[in-house]
């Protein structure tokens, strides 16, 4: 770096570093359940790992708090749930497995979680006819094994804080079984639909009315909390004042925030600083053999848009002949849900659609797309995101997406440009990305190009605006103001 970008980036930490989490009641714990346990090397990395663990991390550790999440057992068990601790010094809280018979596994997690929410609640119900009973019941018995350990693992006046939509039902089932001794906060970390799309769900209001048992529910974006507003009013014909945020049930007020989740940008701004990630991106820009690099980073989903990325280079090199063998994509394709039908398909498809560009315009010393189907640590990707002259982050829909905020973290002291789906909860934050509709090929393709022909001056412009709202809206803060607004943490 420059000395005086340098100079900038040491001011910029300067300004984001935040003062530890401050509990108002230090004596109460905090318990977060999650579908998964966060990888322990990854949390003991500090810096290493992404931004809710690293955010979430320090507050159940400040509280003496316990990290709740699941684990099938490999043979059926009893009916009586059953949990397990780990005593392990790896991390620093104690965390608590969630130990469920195997055969409800496929039900809950590939079956009704996967199979039938996750689509439905990206807009995208490509199988709606898969809405099986039996798999709303393996679904139903283990919300009921999670919140049965949360209640054991709970001392009253706790705050337990319930993610994602796997675990929906776990606020209404852990408020009854504890007679309305704790306190619960849920967070959506997936978009929330509309109602003539949530409605198709057989189960819709069974799913309101568990999140209901939460006392503070936290979303995204604006437009996901009044669609949860909208389909309390329809589906329940419960009133919602949507301008306060509030619902009053059964003598009590639920609130209803948005806040979106940020990233641990402390810990990019240190990696950047690192000269084995320096070394290592410029190492990356000498092998791609371009001129110019192009990067996505997804996981292997269907709501990516993984596909219209990969036909919009091939426009690209169709309409503007002048990047044949100057421009390189590169996409990170981290497997996922391996055990899911629909993902096995998607990555032969998106392997057969990289094969036939490359077969279209590559050449002996050159191809267009390099599809890399692994996952990397934050250290690795920040040496991508160094790398890349553009990040294409362009889902059909998303709740968030990190990595478009990690990326402009990385280049926050350089240049970079930054395609984004308006369709992902970031466009809401990141308004100066050059913002595209995924469905539009051509509007994405010509988008690509003025990324590629961008001014430097206009690069770091933009780049500079987007840092602006990923320093003062990261990983921590998402942390702290949730527990504000659940009266846990003193209002900064």
């Amino acid at each position: 770096m420059t000395d005086a970008v340098e100079r900038d980036h040491s001011a910029f930490q300067h300004r984001t570093r935040r003062k530890p989490v401050e509990l108002v009641h230090p004596g109460r714990k905090l318990v977060v359940v999650t579908c998964r346990q966060p990888d322990p090397a990854a949390v003991a990395s500090k810096g290493n790992s992404g931004g809710l663990v690293a955010a979430l991390a320090p507050a159940i550790e400040r509280s003496c708090g316990t990290w709740i999440a699941g684990k099938p057992l490999e043979q059926p068990a009893a009916e009586e749930p059953r949990s397990r601790a780990n005593g392990s010094h790896e991390v620093p809280y104690r965390t608590v497995s969630v130990r469920y018979p195997a055969d409800l596994h496929e039900g809950y997690y590939a079956g009704l979680s996967n199979g039938v929410l996750w689509p439905l609640y990206h807009s995208m119900p490509h199988d709606q006819s898969r809405c099986r009973t039996a798999e709303w019941r393996d679904y139903c018995l283990v919300n009921r094994y999670f919140a049965a350990v949360a209640a054991e693992q709970s001392p009253p006046g706790s705050f337990v804080w319930v993610h994602d939509y796997q675990l929906s039902l776990v606020p209404g089932v852990l408020r009854e079984m504890t007679h309305g001794s704790l306190e619960i906060g849920f967070f959506l970390h997936t978009p929330f639909p509309s109602y003539d799309m949530f409605r198709i769900l057989p189960w819709a209001r069974e799913i309101l009315r568990s999140m209901l048992a939460a006392d503070l529910i936290g979303f995204h974006t604006e437009d996901y909390r009044r669609n949860f507003c909208d389909c309390v009013k329809r589906l329940l014909g419960i009133p919602c004042d949507a301008n306060a945020g509030e619902i009053r049930l059964d003598g009590r007020t639920v609130r209803l925030r948005a806040i979106p989740v940020g990233v641990d940008a402390q810990a990019i701004y240190r990696l950047i600083e690192d000269p084995w990630v320096r070394h290592a991106a410029a190492r990356l820009r000498e092998k791609i053999g371009a001129e110019r690099l192009l990067l996505g980073v997804d996981r292997m989903d269907y709501t990516k848009g993984i596909d219209r990325r990969v036909e919009a280079v091939d426009l690209l090199l169709e309409r503007h002949p002048e990047w044949r063998g100057r421009v390189m994509l590169a996409q990170i394709a981290v497997p996922s849900r391996v055990e899911v039908s629909p993902y096995q398909a998607l990555r032969a498809e998106i392997e057969q659609l990289v094969g036939n560009v490359n077969g279209r315009w590559g050449r002996e010393d050159w191809n267009p797309i390099k599809l890399l189907c692994r996952s990397y640590p934050l250290r690795e990707l920040v040496a991508w995101y160094l790398a890349a002259d553009v990040a294409l982050v362009t889902p059909y829909r998303d709740g968030m997406n990190l990595v478009a905020k990690e990326y402009c973290a990385a280049n926050h002291a350089s240049q970079g440009v930054l395609v984004l789906s308006e369709l992902a909860g970031a466009a809401d934050e990141l308004g100066d990305a050059l913002l595209i509709n995924p469905y539009d090929l051509e509007g994405l393709t010509e988008s690509i190009h003025r990324a590629l022909k961008m001014p430097p001056e206009e690069q770091r412009s933009r780049m500079q605006r987007l840092n602006q709202r990923i320093q003062a809206c990261d990983a921590h803060y998402w942390v702290d103001t949730f527990l504000a607004e659940a009266g846990w943490r003193k209002r900064f």
